[in-house]
């Protein structure tokens, strides 16, 4: 989570959301707290949304174009640098 934060406060242009499965509200929101989350997180209390992206582990960052659908995936922990490379080619698009 602090690599997603680092990245999120370093690229203002790609929009950045968080979404908790398998975990409470109140958990959620107390381990964004704890460390330091300022990007928006979202609860799947129902695992709609791992479910509906096929998400089999966590952490799996996704990776959305602009028009909202699955532009790539990430298995596992991820880094500031690693998600600058999975998403340079969409903020690059015109």
């Amino acid at each position: 989570m602090p690599a997603v934060e680092a990245f999120a406060r370093s690229h203002p242009d790609v929009r950045v959301v968080g979404i908790a499965i398998d975990d409470t509200t109140d958990s959620a929101r107390e381990f964004a707290r704890e460390v330091g989350v300022t990007f928006p997180l979202g609860i799947d209390g129902e695992d709609a949304v791992g479910d509906g992206y096929g998400v089999t582990g966590l952490p799996t960052p996704l990776v959305l174009d602009r028009a909202g659908r699955l532009a790539t995936t990430w298995a596992g922990p991820v880094t500031a640098a690693d998600l600058s490379r999975l998403t340079e080619p969409l903020v690059n698009e015109s």
